[in-house]
């Protein structure tokens, strides 16, 4: 059992997690998965399990800031979980972005106090590439419009 999540193999064996800040979106994401159902809270971080496609998922809350998705993130992996997807809302900083677009992230700014346990600051924090793509390609077949971003771009 892990400490913080308290999550373990028992409750679930998914590869895949979407992991929203807030424990409040767990239940409406999961509302989108096949026999959902939430399997554990403790503090900030709320997880509910269901099936996509006959492929099980985790959705996992992380709380507010670097330290706790770290603390989400280490420990889902340390349950077999191997592919992250960060979904939630963020800020623009371009006045052609409007409230409700779809922004998939390719990399980001990497200058806060977590990070810097993991690579130097002046490392890139860049997405998987295929992942990408993927997230690409899906909003395309579903007519999503996605704007492709990294980091704080003004």
């Amino acid at each position: 059992m892990q400490p913080h999540i308290r999550l373990n193999t028992s409750l679930t064996r998914a590869r895949y997690a979407l992991l929203p800040g807030d424990p409040g979106r767990v239940d409406r994401i999961a509302r989108f998965l096949d026999n959902a159902e939430v399997i554990g809270q403790n503090r900030e971080f709320r997880a509910a399990r269901g099936w996509y496609q006959g492929v099980e998922i985790v959705v996992l809350s992380t709380g507010i800031g670097g330290p706790s998705t770290a603390i989400a993130i280490e420990e889902l992996r340390q349950i077999g979980v191997n592919t992250l997807i960060r979904i939630g809302s963020c800020g623009a900083l371009q006045d052609s972005l409007a409230l409700g677009d779809v922004i998939i992230a390719h990399g980001a700014v990497a200058d806060d106090g977590a990070s810097k346990t993991y690579a130097p600051a002046s490392y890139p924090a860049c997405a998987d590439p295929y992942l990408t793509a993927t997230l690409i390609q899906q909003a395309k077949q579903m007519n999503i419009s996605a704007v492709l971003r990294a980091g704080a771009q003004p």
